[in-house]
């Protein structure tokens, strides 16, 4: 029995070296109270709730502890009303050790300015200028709880969907040597504080989905270039007329806009973006009339046509692309179908919306050939 544990504990802990990767111990130097809470995260996974979503809890921050951080993971703390508190009497904290600062302790409370105060007396924090990621969303973070943003000189990407920002703070963010991405997700600001973007140095990502952005935000984007990642999902204002700006953007690799305003004829500026490897048409008006605008398109290996007009027979002409996965349009088509798709992308995941099929039929239609 005893044997068995053991050999059940070693095949645990080589499935999680095979998701998480190799592991190393972090030593950890909190107060004797909690200033909140740890997670590791996937290091693909973004920040927010999303984040939250793909984290295991390594509990209380609180007092010395050793934690393993995998090769391929990130340790956040969610940081709680005694950090600042704490904070506030000057009680030194030391944040070494942490991959991302996530403040949101005035969620809900609009206008309590918590998390502006802790963004300022965070300045001073040992390990401040080490942080990688600032998770800023749903809180009540304003543009002046930024205004020193520039002492967390090895940030690479911030998040602020949801917050009081305005984009004021876009020009501090230009003395962030390694700042690559940008979320400012269901937020809006003045087109002036959009143009402060291209005056970041080294900005790749930027998601503005559910936001107030149009052509003229569209165009005012091309100017960062070097931007790579653009999302610009469930903006309605984004339309066959705004994808002419891709012809500012060659560089992309990766765009979003789902569930915005874009069909057929949008497609056409695609031609545009020769290094394309991922696009998201979900939700769009895009039919297999379209389809053709793709085949330039020599190394899209994702594409998402969830919810779209293409049928089986338009998504059989991209055949010839080098695709890996594909979400297809919906789940109406027929087992023959989804069969003969299977056997024309055979290196590509089909992922499907809710299909009645037993599991095993579907791993066995929708996972890729060998």
């Amino acid at each position: 029995m005893k044997a068995a544990c053991v050999l059940a504990l070693c095949l645990i802990g080589l499935i999680n070296q095979a998701v998480w990767g190799a592991q190393a111990k972090r030593e950890l130097h909190f107060p004797d109270t909690s200033i909140g809470a740890l997670y590791l995260v996937p290091s693909d996974a973004p920040c927010g709730e999303a984040a939250l979503g793909r984290s295991i809890a390594e509990g209380n921050a609180q007092s010395t502890r050793f934690v393993a951080v995998p090769s391929n993971g990130r340790l956040m703390l969610q940081v709680n009303r005694n950090f600042l508190e704490l904070l506030k009497t000057h009680k030194p904290i030391n944040l070494d050790g942490i991959d991302t600062l996530k403040i949101n302790i005035s969620q809900g409370e609009v206008g309590g300015g918590d998390c502006d105060q802790v963004l300022c007396l965070v300045t001073h924090l040992k390990g401040i200028e080490k942080l990688r990621y600032l998770d800023l969303d749903q809180s009540d973070a304003s543009d002046k709880g930024l205004s020193d943003v520039a002492v967390m000189r090895g940030l690479e990407t911030i998040s602020m969907t949801e917050s009081n920002i305005k984009g004021a703070c876009f020009k501090e963010f230009s003395k962030l040597p390694k700042l690559r991405s940008l979320n400012f997700e269901r937020a809006s600001a003045p087109d002036k504080n959009y143009e402060l973007l291209a005056k970041i140095p080294n900005l790749e990502s930027l998601s503005v989905r559910w936001s107030t952005i149009g052509t003229h935000q569209f165009e005012i984007f091309t100017h960062c270039k070097k931007m790579r990642y653009l999302n610009l999902s469930k903006n309605g204002k984004i339309d066959n007329d705004s994808l002419k700006n891709l012809a500012k953007m060659p560089q992309l690799l990766q765009l979003s806009v789902e569930e915005t305003s874009v069909s057929d004829a949008g497609l056409a500026y695609l031609s545009n973006c020769p290094q394309l490897e991922d696009l998201n048409l979900r939700g769009t008006q895009v039919s297999d009339k379209g389809m053709k605008h793709l085949l330039c398109l020599k190394k899209l290996r994702i594409i998402g046509l969830e919810k779209t007009k293409v049928t089986p027979t338009g998504l059989s002409s991209l055949k010839s692309l080098p695709l890996k996965k594909i979400s297809v349009p919906n789940a109406s088509m027929s087992r023959n179908q989804f069969a003969l798709l299977h056997k024309q992308f055979p290196q590509a995941k089909l992922a499907v919306p809710f299909v009645e099929e037993k599991e095993s039929d579907l791993n066995a239609i929708f996972s890729p050939s060998h």
